[in-house]
């Protein structure tokens, strides 16, 4: 029995450790998915400035160092310039054709020009031994990438052959450079090959203590080793490297970024519909300005998928909030007549008080319900104002400013009404109790201002800052200002100033 609860409180230890764990790389993960979020608005400015690197390298006289630098620049940036720099060099300094033929022949097999690249092939046989390891690389991604897009079984299977014998001949290669990243990730293939994870995990860990956070190469590699955790079915990891990538491709101004669409769909696939729609907005922006046809091809129909669910929750959100607006326009209403009800009853009470002293007292409890009732009526409206514009916002509506203020003025409207109607003579009587300097007279234009507004709330009953704030969507600031301001114009003692606007009688 001591065994059997031992091995339950083991595996009930266990299990919790696993929650623990899970929570934690939950954190992570969308940690860094804010990092992505707020490293996407400043695009626009990396990519300025690696345009602005580029313009000032192209200003310098012409060289192969030169074309060779702005090719570097331009392959993850701007695919048809970085091929224009090559043949350049090709054309023009023929000592060093042989790098740009290998670099031309990589960025082919990038691109998916799979023609250009296989006529390219025989030209790059004889490489010098310092570009054979890269050359290699070139070859193997040209036919495992082309065997990617081959319909023809037959055909398909003949080119993942040629590949696998080009990433042997990298493999052979690498021994030679045992610390070079080409070289490791020669390796991590073969090993994602045949399974073997760990030592995979192995040779990407010696990557990352080579290259750079802050490189292109550090984003090709973050996306690889996701590609390792992806086979391992360990999904919270890979789903932080390819957020990795993607947040170092922003920051290095690559727009030939895959990882970015890959992240679209997978928060699609888990329901994050406005996220996903986003990156692959990004994503499609990028396309088109690195003008690789073939990543037209490997995005549109996915770009379609998201951009339609997208389209349709908004529909969705938009008939939402047609409903609040119809639900709101008959609470207005519902207000409007509980108002006039008010008044009508207020009028008829003030003259049986007039015939009845005795109920003069019950007519004061019942006067300032109704101005309780009148609070919590306009307080309410200006809530379902504020939750209008929230909702517009939320659902991505235009001009969602002007509906605001379009409504603040109604309400407003609305509320001026309401005082005047219960107090005809209120601007009177409360300027009866100001200065001559201080007396507040609204313009022809409007019908209380401000100060009136306030006030007309202490008299309602709302004497609070807070609730003044809220109710008439100012400040607590602008509210406390303005008290002071008419409390310094008072006539007599001001510490019972508001006392005496709250005795105003309709």
């Amino acid at each position: 029995m001591l065994k059997q609860s031992f091995l339950f409180a083991l595996i009930a230890s266990f299990a919790w450790m696993n929650t623990l764990s899970m929570q934690a790389e939950n954190h992570v993960t969308d940690s860094l998915l804010t990092v992505y979020d707020n490293e996407l608005k400043q695009a626009q400015v990396y990519l300025d400035q690696r345009q602005a690197t580029i313009d000032i390298l192209e200003q310098q006289p012409y060289s192969a160092q030169q074309l060779l630098q702005l090719a570097a620049l331009y392959t993850p940036y701007q695919s048809d310039s970085a091929m224009a720099c090559l043949y350049r060099v090709i054309h023009t300094f023929p000592e060093y054709q042989d790098e740009a033929l290998v670099r031309l022949l990589y960025l082919s097999s990038s691109i998916g020009m799979f023609v250009d690249g296989f006529n390219l092939v025989d030209k790059v046989n004889r490489t010098p031994d310092s570009l054979r390891l890269i050359c290699f690389e070139a070859k193997n991604r040209l036919y495992s990438w082309a065997a990617n897009n081959m319909k023809m079984p037959t055909q398909k299977q003949q080119y993942i052959e040629v590949g696998k014998q080009y990433l042997d001949s990298m493999i052979h290669e690498a021994k030679q450079y045992p610390n070079n990243p080409v070289a490791l990730h020669a390796r991590i293939m073969r090993y994602r090959e045949n399974g073997n994870y760990k030592l995979a995990l192995q040779a990407s860990d010696s990557i990352f203590n080579i290259i750079t956070e802050d490189s292109h190469d550090y984003a090709l590699y973050a996306y690889q080793r996701y590609l390792i955790f992806k086979d391992m079915d360990q999904n919270e990891y890979a789903m932080q490297w390819l957020i990795r990538s993607a947040i170092t491709d922003v920051r290095c101004a690559v727009t030939d970024n895959g990882a970015s669409w890959v992240l679209a769909n997978i928060l699609f696939q888990q329901g994050e519909i406005e996220r996903a729609n986003r990156y692959i907005e990004y994503s499609l922006n990028n396309v088109a300005f690195y003008n690789a046809p073939i990543r037209f091809l490997q995005i549109n129909k996915l770009a379609h998928t998201i951009t339609t669910a997208y389209h349709q929750q908004q529909e969705e959100l938009s008939r939402n909030l047609r409903w609040a607006l119809i639900s709101a326009i008959s609470v207005l209403i519902l207000l409007i007549i509980v108002f006039a009800y008010t008044i009508r009853q207020n009028r008829r009470l003030t003259r049986l008080s007039r015939k009845q002293k005795k109920l003069n007292s019950q007519l004061e409890i019942l006067s300032g319900k109704q101005q309780q009732y009148i609070g919590y009526f306009i307080s309410v409206y200006s809530k379902y104002i504020r939750r209008l514009s929230k909702m517009a916002r939320r659902a991505g509506e235009r001009d969602t400013d002007i509906f605001f203020h379009q409504e603040l003025q109604k309400f407003y409207d609305t509320f001026d009404e309401t005082v005047l109607s219960l107090y005809p003579n209120f601007i009177q009587q409360f300027n009866a109790l100001l200065t001559e300097e201080g007396q507040i007279h609204p313009s022809k234009n409007e019908k209380l201002t401000t100060e009136l507004r306030i006030y007309a709330c202490v008299c309602l009953g709302i004497d609070n800052v807070a609730q003044i704030a809220e109710l008439l969507c100012y400040s607590p600031s602008t509210i406390y200002n303005y008290r002071v301001k008419i409390k310094n114009a008072a006539i007599g003692n001001r510490d019972t100033f508001e006392q005496r606007v709250k005795q105003i009688q309709p």
